[in-house]
């Protein structure tokens, strides 16, 4: 897979690279208990994109699972909400973008998501 600089018009800020990664990832708002599925767009060792039908203000707080194939259990972390844009969606396409920043988790879950990445050559920087 190549890395994957997102639609972003103006010079690029990321110090990491991702990952275009389309796999299943659920999600619910600390303090709400509904979960969410949805899919990745991408991903790196310090963040991800995913695509949302619900706008999600940014700083708020998510539990998350990312589901790849290969794996027997989800990678699970914990992230801030830094932005949420609106895309042209359709009856396929989510409404929203949403980038997400890893700020907190599990060490052993942690290590599974660079084991992750690695395998997929990601994690470099740019």
């Amino acid at each position: 897979m190549t890395p994957s600089r997102c639609d972003y018009a103006g010079a690029e800020r990321r110090e990491f690279s991702r990952v275009e990664e389309s796999s299943l990832f659920e999600y619910s708002l600390i303090r709400k208990s509904t979960a969410r599925i949805s899919f990745l767009k991408d991903l790196g060792p310090i963040g991800l994109c995913f695509f949302s039908n619900e706008k999600i203000e940014p700083a708020s707080h998510l539990y998350f699972c990312l589901y790849s194939s290969g794996m027997a259990d989800p990678i699970k972390l914990i992230g801030k909400v830094v932005w949420c844009k609106e895309t042209a969606s359709s009856l396929w396409i989510p409404r929203y973008r949403v980038g997400l920043e890893f700020y907190d988790g599990d060490s052993a879950q942690y290590a599974r998501l660079t084991d992750l990445l690695r395998a997929k050559g990601a994690g470099t920087k740019i």
